[in-house]
């Protein structure tokens, strides 16, 4: 029996289909008469009408019929696209998380010029399934549905990347507390781009993820801040929750002087690795020794010529252990100064051979010339007097540089990196450079100091004449070092008012009830509404336990990263859950922005009708790899299926 609201009358579902019986209300106007409806219902089931319809329901269902055999050709369409498009999307995936460009010149299969995505036909050797297909629909043209056009690689590149938008979106918000980290740089087309990274706590530690690209109108504060805030508010993610804005040291993206302020909490802190480079490149401005010295070092690098360079590698391999070629100066990566200079401090005498050899050799003056030169100036004793010094000043920043821009590294951390290499250990370093500085300085400028004695022998001078090694000390080797220093000193003190809010993790084993007290109430007067009353409380009996856990076992990671999976691991956030707030709130802050620069390292092979998407799979490959996309494939599948059914 049916039940029909709109008419308010019971049919019988047989009847309804199968009797023609004008006298069966069941199957005709429908039944009403609640008062004798057993009795109706009754007759109705022995009746000679009931009975056939029935009979025929039966043989009907039993029948392969059209229906039946719609429904068979539907699903096997289903199947067979299922299949087809589960290929193409993990070829699709295979090239999104490497950045690599899909179409070539054309869209033809067996055109050498079809670009990467004709890896397809390489899979076609190994798989009879996709192999018939193209047989069939391939080089087909428009108007026909192959799924392996480029409009369909659109539509998965569309759909993956946000699908892995949404996953990045929804750790984000249940982390709650994150930093973010905005720079720009124009494309390949020359249009500005606005990166937008954000860094955020799991149950395993701290990670970075590239979220968008974001068009602005100029570089403004103001602008930069509007466009910030009109994504994080569509995504539906709180800007309140932003702890930490990290910029790479340029006033508009520092949000204390143009205005990125809607969150009361957050704090401002330069890129630690960026802040490092400026501490070099402001030695190097304020000397015009080093700005010399490096200009020589670019010039060293004659790579152009693959004569020259010949000769150089030539040279190279006759010392008795390998030594490193001559590299190009970069303005914005000091790790590219370093190169170079430890490639000139190792091979020192084997470039100048090469030079040499290209003063003798060189068939064009003006590389003769140039040759000469070049050689002329490594034989001044100040020239491998700057090379001594920088290497080891570089050599020292280098390894602090590469050290900063790991993923794992925290706040505290990264301060103490910088202050050794401002106390005590850089003043061990400037000790070391003044004795290194001093024995070469004696014995390659003796001879010049014995040349000025000789000259001044005729008579006195009014003015003090200083000695060349002097003269170097006082006008250049102090001018860098005490520059480094000032430059740390006043790149250190753009961290100070952070790590005075969290730095006490750094010693929490190691304090006092009172030290406690006096961190936990500096610290709720910035998170009165974040921390409760009884923080305090937690934090010391949190501290036994860590003393006892770090007594037991401990890893190779900083002490606060080592807290915050003892909390974890053990299942303590419910017990502690001021201390998970706090740990979330410092593990949270981004250090750097190395992971916007990597993601900018994108832009130069990716469209710009696919840049955000393309960017994140490739950025984010390691989510891209985990998800499951068959809803996708089966979504697809099913409505190329009801096409096929509908044609």
């Amino acid at each position: 029996l049916i039940y029909s609201p709109t008419t308010g009358s019971v049919y019988c579902f047989a009847c309804k289909l199968f009797s023609n019986d004008q006298k069966n209300r069941f199957g005709n106007a429908g039944f009403q008469d609640w008062k004798h409806a057993d009795r109706a219902l009754s007759m109705h089931e022995n009746s000679d009408c009931h009975r056939r319809a029935m009979v025929s329901l039966t043989t009907c269902m039993d029948t392969e019929g059209l229906d039946k055999c719609l429904v068979t050709q539907h699903r096997a369409e289903k199947k067979y696209w299922h299949d087809m498009l589960h290929r193409v999307l993990n070829v699709v995936r295979f090239l999104a998380e490497r950045g690599l460009a899909f179409r070539g010149e054309n869209e033809i299969f067996g055109s050498p010029h079809n670009g990467n995505f004709g890896i397809v036909e390489l899979i076609v050797k190994y798989d009879a399934f996709l192999a018939q297909h193209i047989n069939k629909h391939g080089n087909m043209g428009h108007g026909h549905a192959s799924y392996l056009s480029s409009t369909i690689c659109e539509e998965f590149i569309a759909l993956l990347g946000e699908k892995v938008f949404d996953h990045i979106v929804k750790e984000l918000k249940e982390a709650k507390y994150f930093s973010v980290s905005v720079d720009s740089t124009p494309d390949i087309s020359n249009l500005d781009q606005l990166m937008c990274v954000v860094r955020y706590v799991l149950p395993n530690g701290p990670v970075e993820r590239f979220l968008t690209f974001l068009d602005f109108e100029t570089h403004s504060g103001q602008d930069i801040a509007k466009s910030l805030l009109q994504f994080f508010e569509k995504i539906g993610v709180s800007i309140a929750d932003c702890q930490d804005q990290s910029y790479d040291n340029a006033s508009n993206l520092s949000g204390k002087y143009q205005g990125i302020e809607r969150s009361d909490n957050a704090v401002y802190i330069p890129c630690c690795a960026h802040s490092l480079n400026l501490v070099g490149q402001c030695a190097v401005d304020y000397c015009f020794t080093a700005i010399s010295f490096f200009s020589f070092v670019q010039k060293l690098f004659f790579a152009a010529s693959t004569k020259r360079w010949k000769v150089l590698l030539e040279r190279l391999a006759e010392a008795n252990e390998k030594l490193p070629v001559v590299k190009n100066l970069s303005e914005t990566c000091w790790s590219a100064h370093a190169d170079a200079v430890t490639a000139l401090q190792k091979g020192y005498d084997r470039i100048k051979a090469a030079l040499d050899h290209l003063c003798d050799d060189s068939q064009k003056p003006d590389r003769h010339l140039e040759a000469q030169g070049l050689s002329k100036t490594m034989e001044k004793p100040e020239i491998s007097i700057m090379t001594e010094i920088w290497h080891m000043i570089l050599e020292r920043f280098h390894k602090t540089s590469a050290k900063l821009q790991d993923l794992k590294m925290d706040l505290n951390t990264a301060v103490v990196l910088l202050e050794s290499l401002y106390h005590p250990n850089f003043l061990i370093l400037k000790n070391e450079v003044r004795i290194t500085s001093h024995v070469l300085i004696t014995t390659e400028m003796s001879y010049i100091e014995d040349e000025n004695a000789t000259d001044n022998d005729d008579g006195e001078s009014e003015e003090t004449q200083l000695l060349p090694r002097e003269s170097f000390r006082i006008e250049t080797y102090l001018v860098i070092m005490d520059k480094l220093l000032s430059a740390l000193a006043q790149r250190l003190d753009a961290y100070k008012e952070v790590c005075s809010r969290f730095g006490f993790l750094l010693k929490l084993t190691s304090m006092s009830v009172g030290e406690i007290h006096d961190a936990t109430k500096k610290l709720r007067q910035y998170y009165p509404t974040d921390l409760e009353d009884y923080v305090t409380e937690e934090l010391v009996y949190f501290s036994e336990f860590v003393k006892t856990e770090f007594a037991r076992k401990s890893s190779g990671d900083g002490p606060e990263i080592q807290i915050y999976r003892l909390l974890v691991q053990n299942g303590l956030q419910d017990t502690f859950p001021n201390i998970h707030i706090i740990l979330h709130m410092y593990l949270c802050l981004m250090i750097s922005n190395c992971s916007g620069e990597h993601s900018f390292s994108k832009m130069a092979l990716i469209k710009k009708e696919h840049l955000n998407m393309l960017t994140l799979m490739s950025t984010e490959h390691k989510i891209l790899c985990t998800i499951d996309f068959s809803d996708l494939i089966n979504d697809f599948a099913e409505r190329k299926a009801q096409t096929t059914f509908m044609i």
